[in-house]
């Protein structure tokens, strides 16, 4: 959802910057929110992202100390 509502302050942000530099109608604030939007749905990316490393990594640890012998490792103990 993060990804798909970052357009939202980019899109605002290209039209807040060219109202208040071209025009002179805008307000210098409203691109500072513009840009602590981006931001914030930024940081909120990048902790999801760590999140799911984290957890792929422990999932990884979890099914390596489980790993099952192999076909050709049972053989060569029998013999």
């Amino acid at each position: 959802i993060s990804i798909c509502s970052m357009g939202v302050p980019v899109t605002m942000y290209v039209i807040d910057s060219w109202m208040w530099l071209h025009t002179g109608a805008g307000n210098a604030n409203f691109i500072y929110f513009q840009c602590l939007g981006y931001n914030a749905f930024l940081g909120i990316v990048l902790g999801q992202f760590c999140s799911a490393s984290v957890q792929r990594m422990k999932a990884f640890k979890l099914m390596s100390e489980l790993e099952v012998p192999r076909l050709d490792e049972t053989s060569n103990q029998k013999e």
